[in-house]
């Protein structure tokens, strides 16, 4: 997730799980504005790595930072070991 991150987005709290065969990553972040936040969604949205993501939770923190949690779901073939 980190080579994913925008320059103006911080990420925090990461809970993973598996569900079937997805793996499922769970984050709490912070942006510098709103749109730094649209900019990583379209990152996430990009990615070959990513099935789907989702956003919740949006406001403004300290400092007028927006916090954000997002939920990330991998493509199975990102999990495929292949030694």
């Amino acid at each position: 997730v980190g080579s994913l991150a925008a320059k103006d987005v911080r990420f925090s709290n990461f809970n993973y799980s598996f569900s079937g065969q997805k793996a499922v990553v769970a984050m709490s972040g912070e942006a510098k504005s709103y749109t730094a936040v649209a900019i990583q969604a379209k990152i996430f949205e990009d990615s070959e790595f990513i099935e789907q993501v989702s956003f919740s939770g949006l406001s403004l923190g300290a400092g007028a930072r927006v916090r954000f949690n997002v939920e990330v779901i991998f493509k199975p073939t990102v999990l495929i070991y292949k030694p």
